[in-house]
């Protein structure tokens, strides 16, 4: 449903939650994926269009080794450009 529009992706430290059975939503557990993980769901969202290469339109941004922090200043770069 983004493609064509640009999606940007962050590799990044999101926050790392845990929520024991019976509470509200529960049980469930937010992680962070490891960076194979996150490059493999790009590439597979870019093999579902395989007909839209240019201009390029998913763009994924490591921070760090994919732990880094969240919003930097290369995905900001990018975000602004479109």
């Amino acid at each position: 449903m983004i493609a064509p529009r640009t999606l940007v992706i962050e590799a990044a430290q999101g926050p790392q939650v845990t929520l024991p059975p019976g509470m509200q939503g529960a049980p469930a557990e937010l992680i962070t994926p490891a960076l194979e993980q996150v490059k493999r769901e790009a590439q597979r969202a870019e093999s579902l269009v395989p007909g839209l290469t240019e201009p390029r339109w998913l763009h994924l941004v490591v921070s760090g080794d994919g732990t880094g922090p969240f919003v930097t200043r290369s995905t900001m770069q990018l975000v602004v450009q479109f």
